[in-house]
């Protein structure tokens, strides 16, 4: 698990502007590319985003899966 969390800590650090993933739900790429765009396809902080996002989801994750031990 460190080394999942450097890598979400290099991700943050990344001079990005415009985020591609390979699942298009992660980035939000729907929303922000084509001509029904509802959000900015540039965004100064999109690695940093994604980053948080990760970590969170990671920690929730990490809580849960502790928790369903303790209920065992």
């Amino acid at each position: 698990m460190p080394a999942f969390r450097q890598s979400l800590a290099t991700i943050a650090a990344l001079p990005c502007d415009v985020l591609l993933t390979p699942h298009p739900s992660v980035s939000n790429m729907f929303a922000r590319m084509g001509p029904q765009a509802t959000v900015p396809l540039s965004d100064p902080n999109a690695c940093r985003a994604l980053a948080t996002q990760a970590g969170e989801t990671l920690d929730k994750r990490i809580a849960t899966e502790r928790a369903a031990k303790r209920d065992r």
